[in-house]
């Protein structure tokens, strides 16, 4: 055996070993309230439009909705089957990046089936979807931006089609998905580059570019046809109060300061928001929730813009917080006797029970949990938002230096453009959430992998001396 086929044997023993942690976590559908509202959604699309309460989008509920039919098709429970193809996907992924950059995947394997991570293909949320498009998204970007000039073209070619629709759906999935669109147009600048390719470029982008037009565009009327906001995303001003809410309360001194008391209401934070909601104009209640904000943001003695910073430092670190923190760790170390537990984690299930749950938003099937590895449940590995702070600011150093070198310097500029506008876009907001920048941070991570892969190239080249040039 050469060494070059021993060095293949053990990378794929050592992906082997990493990837086992996929099946580590049981496959089997947990449903959150957020989870019953993409339900409804694809249970009723002409009622409810491409748009549900002003931000979720349709992409979510249609997947659910094929899965549906694919599971009546071949008799298989669909919540299940969702759960699964999610799972599915991810390996693949896993897979897809090993073969692209050797060696150099393993770190992101072992993030990416971190058990508490694998745990969020079991959610029926944008994230469990959204994670492994966005790995399988930066692979083909990587490898179409890096084989421009060498590869075949169909295959070059075929790559940044395939990413053009991965995209296309993931920006259906999730509005601030949109930010992924850096990888598109780092497709089309290596296009560019190069002549023969160049007519694909400015194709894919105005395939894009029509998509965007006219799917945002119908959002955005309906939008303005219920909310009165041309726009395809409202209601952020109700995110920004949750989030300030959380950050001014946290201190116990504030919980005393009579200004604010009827919004602490003795910690039960959807008191005020419950009379928010009350008003029937949207433009009221966005006015409301601002005046709340400036309420609790002119007792804490701080700014928007400090809370903002303070929101983007800590979306640099992978996020602050995580509102399903309590429920990953449950999926990540559940013991099959308790698995109904988790899969019915919801409001209308707690309170009506399981049966009840089943005839409402399963047809009357009763999901029946499986347990596909004998390794589950898993008692141990650390929580996700442990690995993202330091996984997230290395990936950024990796990708800074990648700019210095010209053969990396344009996927690293992809991978640092997404860091920095998802971040942007979620601190404006407060959102600095593990589960919302979990799609973008695994571009990120992505292409800081590749962009070590390249590097790695480049010095091993200049040490041989056949003048890689910068």
């Amino acid at each position: 055996m050469t060494s070059r086929s021993t060095s293949r044997l053990v990378l794929w023993i050592l992906f082997a070993l990493f990837a086992t942690r996929l099946l580590a976590v049981d496959v089997f559908p947990s449903i959150t309230n957020d989870g019953l509202q993409y339900l409804a959604h694809s249970d009723d699309f002409r009622g409810t439009g491409l748009i549900q309460a002003g931000y979720r989008q349709f992409g979510y509920p249609l997947y659910l909705a094929i899965v549906d039919w694919v599971g009546g098709v071949v008799r298989i429970e669909p919540l299940l089957l969702a759960a699964f193809l999610q799972r599915l996907l991810l390996l693949v992924g896993l897979v897809f990046v090993t073969w692209l950059w050797r060696f150099w995947a393993l770190p992101l394997v072992f993030v990416l089936t971190t058990p508490t991570l694998v745990g969020y293909t079991n959610f029926l949320l944008t994230e469990g979807l959204g994670i492994p498009l966005a790995l399988l998204y930066a692979g083909l970007v990587g490898y179409a931006i890096s084989r421009a000039r060498m590869a075949s073209r169909s295959s070059v070619v075929g790559s940044a089609v395939l990413a053009a629709l991965i995209f296309a759906v993931l920006a259906a999935v999730r509005f601030h998905y949109v930010v992924l669109a850096t990888g598109i147009l780092g497709i089309a600048v290596a296009f560019w580059r190069h002549s023969r390719l160049r007519k694909w470029g400015i194709g894919i982008l105005a395939g894009i570019s029509v998509f965007g037009v006219v799917v945002f565009g119908l959002i955005s009327f309906e939008n303005h046809r219920e909310y009165g906001v041309f726009f395809p995303s409202v209601d952020g001003e109700r995110v920004a109060y949750y989030y300030t809410w959380n950050l001014v309360f946290e201190d116990p001194d504030s919980w005393e300061t009579p200004d604010i008391a009827d919004l602490y209401a003795g910690g039960d934070l959807y008191v005020s928001t419950r009379e928010i909601e009350s008003h029937p104009s949207y433009a009221e209640r966005r006015d409301l929730y601002h005046s709340a904000i400036d309420r609790l943001v002119e007792v804490s003695r701080s700014s928007m813009l400090e809370l903002r910073a303070r929101s983007l430092l800590g979306m640099l670190v992978g996020g602050r917080s995580d509102d399903v923190l309590r429920t990953v760790k449950d999926i990540a170390t559940v013991s099959p006797n308790s698995l109904e537990r988790v899969i019915h984690r919801n409001t209308f299930a707690a309170v009506h029970g399981p049966d009840a749950f089943s005839d409402a938003y399963n047809d009357g099937r009763r999901i029946v949990p499986v347990v596909v590895s004998p390794l589950a449940p898993v008692r141990s590995g650390p929580y996700i938002a442990t690995v993202l702070v330091f996984a997230i600011p290395v990936a950024g150093l990796v990708l800074l230096a990648g700019v210095a070198i010209r053969r990396t310097r344009l996927f690293a500029v992809v991978g640092l453009t997404t860091l920095l506008a998802s971040s942007l876009v979620l601190a404006y907001y407060l959102m600095d959430n593990v589960r919302f920048a979990l799609a973008t941070n695994t571009f990120v991570m992505a292409a800081a992998t590749g962009t070590a892969a390249g590097l790695w190239s480049v010095w091993r080249h200049r040490s041989a001396g056949d003048g890689t040039e910068r």
